[in-house]
């Protein structure tokens, strides 16, 4: 998508800069969603996994052992618990399975115990302390995750949630040099066991802060663009560009943009919008409109093509033809309902806007 030679943001680059060589470059993206999960690869968390992962391999990987340890979570009162396999290239994988072996460590000490197996790891203070450390921290990384997925997200909207994580990142790292958890409740159950690693944790939230930084740097050169078009009306005119001051300072004025942005949602406000009157705004707000912030249209795509291409799909009978319907139905990856009530999908509605760029630019 965005490779420097045949990517397809260079490709079409190449078009707009033959057709309106003034045009305003477009911004290379990288899918905000895949660069927050390679952030959360920093953390130095390998330790833990790794027994994590052993102690789960030996009880689910034997059949026998697996139905062991189910019928005595259910003696003990735990039938919904669980420990779940680790999957490296899953966004929400390392959180959810290093919290589900928390929830039932005390059980699974009990249960290695019984097969006279054990892990000196769960006897290791300073171990355990990382271990309710690294399932807070990935709690945190997968609810950034969540935010971040569906469908619709505008990338002002996404690169928002990236900025309040980095700030939570920098009240953690003051919480957590004083002594406090108030945010890392698994860790602060450890009590005084891990006072002597919070140091090194608070490096850890550094180094992911670092890291965070690094890879949405990018979007720095878009922040002024992008709060065009979310905060127009609270925008600082000076702050603007000298060629979009007088046009910003008229659009604040007017009263009825006023009122209907405040109660219109904000791309059907700006597809409203006069281009005629406001063009530098409208064409800012037609680029940021255009942008994909992530991957997930193509990743949702991809999973309900999976779904269709089922093992018996070219078994075409009476009674499956039915299903024609159903299948047309999960082709559509969502519905956008214009201003005269037609439908048309997602996809269709982002390539009308991509061909927008073309024609409205900010000189």
């Amino acid at each position: 998508m965005v490779g420097r030679k045949k990517g397809v943001v260079t490709r079409l680059q190449e078009h707009i800069t033959r057709e309106h060589p003034h045009a305003q470059p477009l911004a290379r993206i990288h899918c905000i969603i895949h660069q927050e999960a390679l952030c959360g690869k920093v953390i130095p968390m390998r330790h833990v996994v790794e027994t994590v992962t052993k102690i789960t391999n030996f009880i689910r990987a034997r059949g026998l052992n697996h139905r062991e340890f189910r019928t005595f979570l259910e003696q003990v009162g735990e039938g919904n618990g669980e420990i779940l396999y680790y999957s490296n290239v899953r966004w929400l994988s390392c959180g959810l399975t290093l919290k589900c072996f928390w929830d039932v460590l005390d059980h699974v000490k009990t249960f290695l115990r019984r097969k006279n197996n054990s892990f000196d790891e769960l006897s290791d203070e300073d171990w355990l302390t990382d271990f309710a450390f690294f399932v807070d921290l990935t709690s945190h990384l997968n609810a950034l995750n969540l935010k971040l997925q569906g469908k619709g997200r505008l990338i002002s909207e996404m690169y928002d949630c990236i900025r309040a994580f980095t700030a939570k990142l920098r009240l953690w790292q003051g919480a957590i040099s004083r002594g406090s958890c108030a945010h890392f409740p698994h860790l602060a159950e450890r009590g005084d066991h891990g006072l002597s690693r919070y140091e090194s944790f608070v490096l850890i939230l550094k180094s992911l802060e670092t890291e965070v930084e690094k890879r949405f740097e990018d979007f720095r050169v878009l922040e002024d663009r992008m709060l065009l078009f979310s905060s127009p009306l609270t925008m600082d005119v000076a702050a603007a560009a000298d060629s979009i001051q007088l046009e910003l300072i008229e659009f604040q004025n007017n009263t009825d943009l006023r009122n209907k942005f405040a109660t219109v949602e904000i791309s059907r406000f700006f597809q409203s919008l006069s281009p005629v009157n406001y063009p530098r705004i409208h064409g800012n707000a037609i680029n940021m409109l255009a942008v994909f912030g992530s991957t997930y249209l193509c990743e949702q795509y991809f999973s309900r093509m999976k779904n269709i291409k089922s093992a018996t799909r070219s078994r075409m009978t009476v009674s499956s033809s039915s299903s024609v319907a159903h299948r047309h139905d999960l082709m559509r990856i969502g519905e956008f309902r214009g201003d005269e009530g037609h439908e048309a999908s997602d996809v269709l509605h982002s390539q009308r806007m991509t061909e927008e760029i073309s024609i409205v630019f900010l000189s």
